[in-house]
C-alpha cells in the first residue's frame, strides 16, 4: 500500500465516529465530535501513529455534526473550522464543494437573522475560486438550493426577490453551460415558493402561481426533476393562505384537490399529508369568506374521511388540525362560533379523538368565546378554563403553563364584563401579564 492509501485506511475510524456523533442527534454529539478531531491533531502533531492526518474529509464530516447540531453557536463553529482549513498549507485539508455546502446549510438552518447574507457570501466565494480554477469548489445545485432554503427561512423584505434572483442565476448559468450539476429542480423551485409565503410583495401569490406553472411546463416536455412533489403543494397552499387576496383560501383548496388529484392518478411524489390539510384550514381561518367557518367544517369532514380508510390516503387529524378548525371559528363574527369551539374542545377532552388538547386548544377556545353575545357568561366560561389549564400544569403537565396570550384574551372579555368581580380580575390578570 502506498502511504496515502494507509493514511486513507487509518482516518476511516475516526470519521465513521463523527459520522456516528452527528447522526445520534444527542445533546453535545458535535462537541464529542471535535474532541475527536483533537485527538487526531494531537496524534498527528506528535507523530505516534503513521497516516494518521486531519484531512478534508474529517473536516467535513466535523461540520456537518455541527450543521447537524442545532445548537446557537454551530454557525459560528462552522466558520472557525472553515478558516482553518481555508489558511492552511497542507493540500489534503483544502475545503471541497461538500465543505461549503455544509457551512451554508449550517447558515441556512441557524435561524440567524444574517444566514442569508452569510450563505451567499459563502456561495460568492466558492464561485469565485471556481472561477480562479479550483475545480474542488464548484457550486451545484445543493450549493445554489440551500442558499435559497436560508432566504426562504428569512424574514428580510427582500427575501422573497433574493430567492428568486438565485434560482433565476441558476437557470441562466445552467442555460450557459449545460451543467447539469446545476440545473434546477423540484426544490430549487418550491424553496423560492416557500421564500414567498413569509412575504408582504404584492402579488406573492400570483408570482408563485407562475413558478408551479413554469415547473408543470418543464415537467410536461421531459425535466422531470423539475416536476412539482408535495412540498411544492404545501408552499403554493400556504402562499395562498396567507394572500389576502378575494377567494384565496378557495384557491389553497383548490391546490390541494390538484394535489391530491394527481396522488390518485399515480404521482406517488406528491403524496398529500395531515400538515397539507391544515394549511389549507389555516387558509380558512385567515378568510374574510362569511362562510369560512362552514368551508372548514366541510374540509375537516374531507380530512375525516381520509382517516377512515375510504381513500387511498390515510391521513388522521391531529391536534393543529383540531386548533385550526377552532381558530376559523374564533375568527369569525358567527354567533354560534364559542358554541362549536366548545363542541371542539369537549370532544377532544372526552378522548373522542385519540387526540389530547394543549395550550392552544384552550387559547383558541377562549378567544371564540370573547365573540358571544352574552360576555358576562363568556367570562366565567373563560375563569373555568383557565382553572382547568392551570390545574393540568400543576399536575406535571410543563407544556399547559398559562402563558401570556391566555391572559391577554381573559383580559379582553373581562374588560366587557358587567359583573362586579370584573376589577379584581383584571388587577390580577394584569399582574400576570407584567410578570
Amino acid at each position: 500500500q502506498s502511504d496515502d492509501e494507509r493514511m486513507k485506511l487509518d482516518i476511516v475510524p475516526y470519521c465513521s465516529v463523527i459520522d456516528a456523533w452527528a447522526r445520534s442527534g444527542e445533546k453535545g454529539a458535535a462537541q464529542r465530535a471535535e474532541e475527536i478531531l483533537k485527538r487526531v491533531e494531537s496524534v498527528h502533531f506528535n507523530r505516534s501513529i503513521d497516516g494518521v492526518k486531519p484531512t478534508t474529509v474529517l473536516y467535513n464530516s466535523l461540520i456537518n455534526a455541527w450543521a447537524k447540531s442545532g445548537d446557537c453557536d454551530a454557525p459560528q463553529k462552522v466558520d472557525d473550522l472553515l478558516k482553518r482549513m481555508e489558511s492552511s498549507n497542507d493540500a489534503d485539508l483544502q475545503p471541497d464543494t461538500m465543505t461549503y455546502n455544509a457551512a451554508i446549510h449550517t447558515w441556512a438552518n441557524s435561524g440567524n437573522r444574517y444566514a442569508p447574507y452569510r450563505a451567499e457570501d459563502i456561495l460568492n466565494r466558492m464561485k469565485d475560486l471556481y472561477a480562479h480554477g479550483n475545480i474542488r469548489v464548484k457550486p451545484n445545485v445543493r450549493t445554489y438550493n440551500s442558499v435559497i432554503d436560508a432566504w426562504s427561512m428569512s424574514s428580510d423584505a427582500n427575501a422573497a426577490d433574493r430567492a428568486e434572483q438565485i434560482m433565476n442565476c441558476m437557470k441562466d448559468e445552467f442555460e450557459m453551460t449545460g451543467s447539469l450539476d446545476i440545473r434546477p429542480d423540484s426544490f430549487t423551485y418550491s424553496a423560492a415558493i416557500y421564500a414567498l409565503v413569509k412575504s408582504d410583495v404584492k402579488g406573492a401569490a400570483q408570482r408563485a402561481d407562475k413558478i408551479f406553472r413554469e415547473m408543470d411546463q418543464l415537467a410536461f416536455v421531459g425535466d422531470r426533476k423539475c416536476e412539482p412533489i408535495t412540498q411544492t403543494f404545501d408552499a403554493l397552499i400556504d402562499v395562498w393562505g396567507r394572500s389576502s387576496e378575494k377567494n384565496s383560501a378557495e384557491q389553497a383548496e383548490s391546490m390541494f384537490h390538484e394535489m391530491m388529484s394527481r396522488y390518485k392518478a399515480g404521482n406517488k411524489n406528491v403524496k398529500p399529508s395531515i400538515r397539507s390539510c391544515n394549511k389549507v384550514l389555516h387558509a380558512w381561518s385567515q378568510s374574510a369568506n362569511e362562510d369560512a367557518p362552514k368551508r372548514a367544517e366541510l374540509f375537516f369532514r374531507y380530512i375525516e374521511s381520509l382517516s377512515e380508510g375510504n381513500d387511498e390516503v390515510d391521513i388522521k387529524p391531529d391536534i393543529v388540525t383540531y386548533n385550526t378548525l377552532i381558530d376559523t371559528w374564533a375568527n369569525s363574527s358567527r354567533e354560534d362560533a364559542s358554541q362549536r369551539a366548545e363542541e371542539i374542545l369537549l370532544k377532544l377532552k372526552d378522548n373522542m379523538c385519540n387526540v389530547t388538547p394543549d395550550l392552544i386548544t384552550y387559547s383558541v377556545t377562549m378567544k371564540a368565546l370573547t365573540k358571544s353575545n352574552d360576555v358576562n357568561a363568556a367570562a366565567l366560561r373563560c375563569e373555568e378554563l383557565l382553572a382547568e389549564v392551570t390545574s393540568i400544569y400543576r399536575q406535571g403537565a410543563k407544556h399547559m403553563k398559562p402563558n401570556e396570550v391566555i391572559y391577554k384574551t381573559m383580559i379582553k372579555i373581562w374588560s366587557s364584563s358587567t359583573l362586579p368581580q370584573s376589577n379584581d380580575k383584571l388587577d390580577k390578570l394584569w399582574k400576570l401579564v407584567v410578570t
